[in-house]
């Protein structure tokens, strides 16, 4: 931002940003012609700013090319003019010109996309028409900052190399031998994309396993790839006549292995370096024999399941397995990392297993969770003597309790009220079956009663009958 000077008739000396706004707009310097009053003097101290940064981000205005460097003098103005009477450095009375917004151009960066990161360009700058004393120019992508001497002609040229793609800007600013400086002007230009594309045919993989990664590019015209491990050596392979290449990456450890690809074309054009992260699975896997994958029933509650551990990692000695909320289960594993346990819920359609595993030095892979859907088969109750959800009866009182099964082939019942001992009784060959319970004297409220069917030696979820007693007091 370069600060000019206008003196306004009420006599109150204002400093004036002229501030570039994007490509072809500006705040103009002091209007051309302007004068201050002959009773007002100049202050002694004001001067054209040491340094002077420009907006780290300068948007075009709607309309404006991309390529054009933002103007900062209204056009037909007269380049920028600071000082008057007492100007420090000045002759006394004479106004100090300062240079004009210079020009930016370039071939290789012309505004729309162009180029790529890593791809140097170079850019031209030239002075405002009718400055000649300009010597140098000050320029950045930031603000600025460096310095390029000006030739015979008043123009300097410079290379700069885009570190990414996208909209960027660069930031100039003339310098004449006084070091007076213009107004800073931006220049434009967007930067393409070529960072190639890769797809992973096998993102879920573990330690061990190959990965193929297929490259594709968005360079025209690739026809080699070069590609390496962290900070290891390159690799380069041939592309085909598409541009693709595939390359195969196989992890060796556990955590984050990062692959780094660039291309090159027929001209020795590098495309924009990829970065493709691999994080190997180490999780162990886990499978069943009793849990169908083809869309069959699953198997019922109580049912006792057989399963089997698969390491994810070389050098597993146990696994880690914990069931809902369940104390954990500590399964130690064969020479080959693999393990097998067996599982009975008695209580949940919901089987919800986390299984981890561990080294003999004590490394532990990454969790991997499970949730395997059983069916649940819970009896039926009833009672006409004490139904459900109400008080009946009494102390003394008996009351049959009729169980009704939720699948064929029920053999028993196993049942407890409240928190009492479970008793078990056979069921007829209809499935059915019945208890007769006396409530003592000291049994008046309310209770719960559980029951479970048996088939054969697979024990269903339990149901529950809610009930009260009566108090005869």
């Amino acid at each position: 931002m370069a600060l000019t000077r206008a003196l306004l008739p009420s006599r109150i000396l204002l400093l004036v940003p002229a501030l570039t706004l994007g490509a072809g707009l500006a705040m103009p310097a002091a209007p051309a012609g302007a004068a201050a009053p002959a009773d007002v003097a100049a202050p002694a101290d004001v001067a054209a700013p040491a340094d002077v940064a420009a907006p780290a981000d300068v948007a075009a205005p709607a309309g404006a090319a991309a390529g054009a460097a933002a103007s900062a003098t209204p056009a037909g103005a007269a380049p920028g003019v600071r000082g008057g009477a007492g100007a420090p450095g000045d002759r006394a009375g004479a106004a100090v010109v300062l240079p004009g917004p210079p020009t930016v151009r370039s071939a290789d960066y012309p505004g729309p996309e162009a180029g790529g990161p890593g791809i140097p360009g170079t850019f031209t700058f030239a002075p405002a028409p009718g400055d000649s004393g300009v010597v140098a120019y000050r320029w950045g992508d930031t603000s600025p900052i460096e310095e390029v001497a000006a030739g015979p002609d008043g123009t300097a040229t410079i290379t700069f190399t885009p570190e990414h793609h996208g909209r960027q800007f660069l930031y100039v600013q003339a310098v004449d031998g006084d070091r007076n400086r213009s107004p800073v002007v931006t220049y434009m230009f967007v930067v393409r994309n070529t960072m190639p594309m890769v797809t992973d045919l096998l993102p879920d993989g573990g330690i061990g396993e190959a990965r193929t990664l297929i490259l594709a590019p968005r360079l025209a015209d690739t026809v080699e790839w070069s590609w390496w491990l962290d900070d290891g050596e390159r690799t380069t392979v041939p592309a085909d006549a598409e541009g693709k290449a595939s390359i195969t990456v196989t992890p060796d450890r556990p955590g984050e292995l990062v692959v780094h690809i660039m291309g090159r074309t027929a001209d020795g054009t590098p495309s924009a370096r990829a970065d493709y992260t691999i994080y190997p699975q180490t999780a162990p896997r886990l499978s069943s024999p009793d849990l169908p994958d083809d869309g069959s029933e699953p198997p019922l509650v109580g049912q006792r399941l057989t399963f089997t551990l698969r390491p994810g990692m070389p050098g597993v000695t146990e696994y880690v397995v914990k069931v809902r909320r369940r104390p954990e289960l500590v399964v130690p594993a064969t020479a080959d990392g693999t393990a097998t346990f067996t599982w009975t819920e008695p209580d949940s359609t919901n089987l919800a297993i986390e299984v981890h595993s561990r080294t003999a030095d004590g490394v532990e892979s990454d969790p991997r969770a499970y949730d395997f859907p059983l069916t649940g088969h819970r009896p039926q109750i009833a009672s006409d003597d004490y139904p459900a959800w109400s008080t009946s009866g009494g102390p003394g009182t008996p009351g049959t309790f009729t169980f009704h099964p939720a699948r064929p082939g029920v053999t028993a019942y196993t049942y407890a009220f409240d928190d009492g001992e479970p008793h078990t009784v056979p069921a007829g060959t209809d499935g059915i079956g019945a208890i007769t319970w006396t409530p003592a004297e000291d049994q008046a409220g309310w209770h719960t009663l559980r029951v479970r069917e048996h088939l054969g030696d697979i024990v269903s979820e339990a149901a529950e009958w809610e009930f009260g007693v009566a108090d005869r007091q």
